[in-house]
């Protein structure tokens, strides 16, 4: 559990160089490196400091950057990358955004109960774990379906003989709409006893 929530504290880190190196340099006038520099300090200082907003800044900027790239491939007549590894940073980028908000609100709530060593504290912390467990697999579950169903929807979409450029467009819409509906349209989880 802890090297999840650590993977999850640390995920700019590893995002921001693998979508910026992916982007064409001239889409953001060559500055790869200050970007990546200033990304991945915003996410992890975010996660550290329990920063909803800054965290939420960071990947919404690679999300944004990711988009730019697309669109300047378009424009530049550039060579156009892999259909599939757009979609998988653009599920990636949005899963681990998701999955961040839990692990901060997850460290401020443990941070709340400090050291206390009683039994009541102890269980708190316990029923803390387990709630983010399973909103983290929760999440995880839905990024891979996401995928899997981004994917399926390509395939459908070259067998139409529908246009790449387009058929990527409605699969990051489709993704965006199914994780949007997906995660806040849930029922929320009732905090009273069981019956």
């Amino acid at each position: 559990m802890r090297s999840l929530v650590l993977l999850v504290k640390l995920q700019h880190l590893g995002l921001a160089p693998w979508i910026l190196f992916s982007i064409p340099s001239i889409a953001v006038l060559e500055l790869q490196v200050p970007l990546i520099v200033g990304i991945a300090t915003v996410g992890v200082v975010g996660m550290v400091l329990g920063k909803r907003r800054l965290v939420l800044l960071a990947s919404i900027s690679l999300l944004t950057l990711l988009i730019l790239g697309k669109v300047t491939i378009d424009l530049q007549d550039l060579e156009t990358p892999d259909t599939g590894m757009l979609v998988l940073q653009f599920v990636a980028i949005l899963f681990l955004m998701e999955a961040s908000l839990p692990v901060v609100q997850y460290e401020k709530d443990l941070a709340v109960l400090g050291k206390r060593n009683d039994e009541l504290s102890k269980h708190v912390a316990t029923r803390l774990a387990v709630w983010l467990r399973s909103q983290l697999y929760a999440d995880a579950r839905l990024g891979i379906v996401s995928f899997l169903t981004s994917l399926g929807l390509l395939v459908v979409g070259s067998l139409a003989g529908v246009g790449i450029g387009h058929l990527a467009v409605f699969v990051l819409a489709a993704v965006v709409a199914l994780l949007f509906l997906l995660t806040y349209r849930r029922e929320p989880e009732t905090t009273g006893p069981r019956k």
